[in-house]
């Protein structure tokens, strides 16, 4: 019920972006940038997070989330000095749920492991009293199940 709330908080700030400057109405520091599944297209229903860790994606802080717009685009407002990983995952299915099937992707640099695969590995970014731009996501991929 908490996501459903908050979720639903996150699309109402979205939708007062279309009648005033959000940046005007909250404030503080910004982080954004674009979210696109191959650097070019969008999934709709993608939800960004900045994360303290990249190893802990089920300890996810809502208060520093946003709903990715239809052009892939996204700000994150108020964000408090730190070091932060920004995690992408589209909600393909519209269940406000994240399923082991959506498909997930980080701000990052590419690496190969073995057998030719290319991941994505997790950057920090550092946030400290100045609006952070370009922070971009231009890969998502589901995680192969260890079933």
């Amino acid at each position: 019920m908490k996501k459903i709330a908050v979720i639903t908080v996150l699309i109402a700030m979205s939708l007062i972006v279309s009648s005033c400057d959000l940046r005007e109405v909250i404030g503080g520091v910004t982080v954004s940038g674009k979210v696109t599944y191959d650097g070019q297209h969008t999934y709709p229903h993608t939800f960004v997070f900045l994360l303290t860790s990249p190893s802990d994606t089920a300890g996810i802080d809502i208060s520093n989330g946003m709903i990715v717009g239809q052009d892939g685009n996204y700000t994150i407002y108020r964000v408090e000095d730190g070091v932060y990983y920004l995690f992408a995952i589209a909600d393909t299915n519209n269940n406000l749920t994240p399923d082991p099937d959506d498909p997930i992707g980080w701000f990052g640099h590419p690496d190969t492991l073995a057998d030719s695969i290319i991941v994505t590995v997790p950057d920090s970014i550092v946030v400290n009293g100045e609006d952070l731009t370009n922070i971009n996501v231009d890969t998502m991929y589901v995680v192969p199940s260890t079933r």
